[in-house]
């Protein structure tokens, strides 16, 4: 059930809870690290314990990744250390690589985390996502061959180190790395 706003505590320091449910949203990720400032502590800090809703897909964005997600996220704590942790399901989206665009199954899982609360803030998007595509290349060198992708995206999707694809072909006899290769950007890519 849906908890309603409450607003109690001091006026410069309210404890802030309830449920808030939002449609639309659009975002560019990583936009969740907080810009530091120098100087005094403010005057007003509320505590926050607030539960977000998607009422529909959420569009997300990265350079090569764009996603629409379903879930929610807690945010908990005051500004100058707050929390975050959403759990969310792939609605649909792509992740675009240099040699091939792929679909993106739906109900792959991502969590958020964000810890600000620490003397540097870390924000983590966590994927489990499975991807398809189907690209074309010579088999033995000499006959063109079609062959059908999956992708096993996993990682986090905020560190460029921390993403690891791993790659399947039907027919089954293109190996992971000459996949890898095809699709571009093997220097990014972890095979594993």
């Amino acid at each position: 059930t849906k908890r309603p706003i409450k607003i109690g505590g001091s006026l410069v320091s309210p404890d802030i809870t309830g449920d808030i449910e939002v449609r639309d949203v659009k975002t560019l990720i990583p936009t969740l690290i907080p810009q530091t400032s120098e100087g005094t502590t403010p005057s007003f800090s509320p505590n926050l314990n607030l539960t977000f809703t998607l009422l529909n897909p959420a569009e997300m964005k990265t350079s090569a990744l764009e996603v629409w997600i379903k879930g929610n996220t807690t945010i908990k704590g005051s500004p100058s250390a707050i929390n975050a942790d959403g759990t969310f399901l792939l609605d649909r989206g792509s992740l675009a690589l240099p040699g091939a665009k792929v679909k993106l199954v739906p109900d792959g899982q991502m969590k958020l985390s964000y810890r600000g609360d620490s003397f540097e803030p870390k924000a983590e998007l966590n994927a489990n996502l499975k991807g398809e595509t189907a690209l074309t290349t010579l088999k033995n060198g000499t006959t063109p061959e079609r062959y059908e992708i999956t992708l096993a995206i996993n990682g986090d999707l905020l560190d460029p180190n921390g993403v690891n694809l791993t790659a399947t072909s039907i027919p089954g006899d293109l190996p992971q790395d000459r996949i890898l290769g095809l699709l571009g950007r093997t220097d990014l890519l972890e095979v594993s």
